[in-house]
């Protein structure tokens, strides 16, 4: 594996990480918007490297993710931010959750 796929699969496991642990903390604890709102933040800020790479490397179904991402965050995050409800909290965990593949290519 070359150093760029390396760095790659690594960048790639950690925002699909950071991800998952967004969804999990907006359904086990809904009050913790805002803090979900900064990490999703810093995810979004990743996608224009991470579309960048997955093109490079041929990562079509991850490339599509993040476009799907970039769109479901922009409605996810100002639902977060107004809307107390927790039940707006878990809608916007499964939005997320739905813009992802879950699937990690050999």
């Amino acid at each position: 594996m070359s150093t760029r796929a390396s760095a790659y699969a690594k960048d790639r496991s950690y925002f699909l990480l950071l991800l998952q642990v967004q969804i999990g903390e907006l359904r086990s604890n809904p009050d913790s918007r805002a803090q979900v709102v900064t990490r999703l933040r810093e995810l979004f800020r990743m996608v224009p490297r991470c579309l960048e790479n997955a093109h490079l490397l041929g990562d079509t179904l991850f490339y599509e993710s993040c476009c799907t991402f970039q769109t479901a965050c922009h409605s996810a995050i100002p639902i977060l931010r107004k809307d107390e409800d927790p039940i707006s909290a878990y809608m916007a965990a499964d939005q997320l959750e739905r813009s992802v593949s879950w699937e990690n290519p050999q």
